[in-house]
């Protein structure tokens, strides 16, 4: 049913549900104790044209980015190893990268699917393809003008096969007209949800029942997903650096999307402690999935749910036909 389908939009905080329709998975698990990287999340440049204050990758090297011959080897490894979807993000934002739509090609040639997370000023640039779905960042210190309106508009009408969405970041000023206006684009524009989460600086401050309580009363917001993201855990026996690694434009691995604030929301940047290699040895990488990566040095942890399901799964259990 169209108004189910919201439920296929997870967060990292969720019940890892997916993992139970992913059958090749579940046997790479069960029949090899083996996590293969089924969903990679792939920094292809730290250039941006915005300053947001939100950022999680502020402090990176603005200047670094992958080369193209780099990216289609790494492509062909990750095709090789069991990859079956990429998302591409920043870092800094993806359309940055000159050759973002020979990247894109070049996954969807070897038959994995593209996601992307951008901050949406130049998604008019975007060539027609097969994105299976867009992720466009905003925030209560940026205002959906226009202008802006009208270059988001253009490229929805030029790509209508993508699932649009937004994500909304709420400051601890929520400014509930930025919001009200994003919902009413995503509704206008057919997009099929509006994620509204808090900084995660500042998430403990930020209460998102409130803002929740307060934009039903304003605005239709059946397709606005309320994430709090603000309940981490300490980090324990680590399995999402398998699952779903994150690979950076210098072509280092690390653990996953929330390494970063790890130890500190303040640093904003991935730390080494939490760096798996390098895409020159992905592979070995992966061998290493049959045991946990030793997550206990992370203060917070946002997989806690997919940590202790595929730590289960991975357990050798007796009388499994007595389910």
């Amino acid at each position: 049913m169209e108004s189910e389908k919201i439920n296929s939009y997870t967060a990292a905080d969720g019940f890892p549900s997916k993992i139970f329709h992913n059958r090749e998975l579940i046997d790479s698990i069960v029949s090899f104790k083996q996590i293969p990287p089924i969903h990679v999340q792939f920094i292809p440049t730290n250039k941006c044209n915005l300053d947001c204050d939100f950022c999680s990758c502020s402090n990176e090297n603005r200047g670094l980015e992958m080369d193209l011959p780099d990216i289609n080897s790494m492509i062909a490894e990750l095709r090789s190893l069991g990859t079956q979807s990429v998302t591409l993000t920043g870092g800094g934002d993806p359309m940055m990268h000159p050759h973002i739509d020979y990247i894109v090609d070049g996954f969807l040639r070897n038959s994995i699917s593209v996601g992307m997370v951008t901050n949406g000023t130049m998604l008019h640039a975007l060539e027609p393809n097969e994105i299976t779905w867009c992720r466009i960042s905003n925030g209560d210190r940026r205002e959906l003008t226009d202008s802006y309106k009208s270059k988001l508009e253009a490229a929805v009408s030029k790509n209508p096969d993508i699932d649009w969405a937004f994500s909304h970041v709420v400051s601890t000023d929520p400014n509930y007209d930025e919001m009200v206006r994003v919902i009413e684009f995503a509704n206008s524009n057919d997009f099929t949800h509006v994620r509204i989460v808090p900084d995660i600086t500042q998430s403990d401050k930020i209460d998102i029942s409130k803002v929740m309580e307060r934009l039903t009363q304003m605005v239709d917001t059946e397709k606005v997903i309320f994430q709090p993201r603000n309940d981490p855990r300490k980090g324990s026996d680590c399995y999402i650096c398998y699952l779903k690694p994150i690979i950076s434009a210098d072509g280092r691995i690390y653990t996953c999307c929330g390494a970063q604030y790890a130890f500190s929301d303040e640093d904003r940047a991935m730390p080494d402690e939490l760096c798996l290699g390098t895409i020159e040895g992905l592979e070995s990488i992966i061998a290493k999935s049959k045991e946990p990566f030793d997550g206990s040095m992370c203060n917070k942890c946002y997989y806690t749910s997919y940590n202790s399901l595929l730590g289960k799964m991975m357990a050798d259990l007796e009388h499994v036909e007595f389910v």
